[in-house]
Parts: C-alpha cells; structure tokens; sequence
C-alpha cells in the first residue's frame, strides 16, 4: 500500500527541457537585437556632429596667422633643398 505524500511542495517533475534549445533562442535573441542596434546607429549617425564640436585656437589676426603658416612652411625649404 502507497502512503499519501503529505508534503504539497513535493510534486512530480517536469520532463527536464533541453537546455540547449533555450540557449540558442537567448543567443539569437542577443544577436537580433545586437544587429537592429548596429544598424540604428548606422541610419542615424551624423557625421557633422563631430566637426562642430572642435575648438578653433585663434592666436593673433588673420594676418598674424596667415604669416606665422608661411614662415613654418619655409623652414622646411632648406630641408627639402637638402634632400634633393
């Protein structure tokens, strides 16, 4: 004669799943949702955002400047003169 189980947390289990299968819906979900995020990002991604951001250093006037980049660019001159 079976005895009648008086504990009712103790039921019978469930056929175990595969684990496998669940992993692999987790791993495709994960890549799906990688994939839709990468591909938001491409569709709105601004190029020009990034060059409004920089500082401009200004140092002296536009004639001052335009000067100071000649004179770089002529103490090259005795360098290149040098190697040709």
């Amino acid at each position: 004669m079976d005895r009648p189980i008086l504990n009712p947390g103790l039921v019978p289990d469930d056929p175990p799943r595969s684990s496998s299968s669940s992993r692999k819906v987790l791993l495709l979900r994960a890549w799906l949702r990688n994939a839709a995020r990468l591909l938001w990002r491409m569709i709105t991604y601004n190029p020009l955002r990034s060059a409004s951001v920089r500082v401009r250093i200004e140092d002296g006037t536009y004639c001052q400047r335009v000067l100071r980049g000649v004179m770089y660019r002529l103490a090259f001159v005795p360098i290149l003169a040098a190697l040709s």
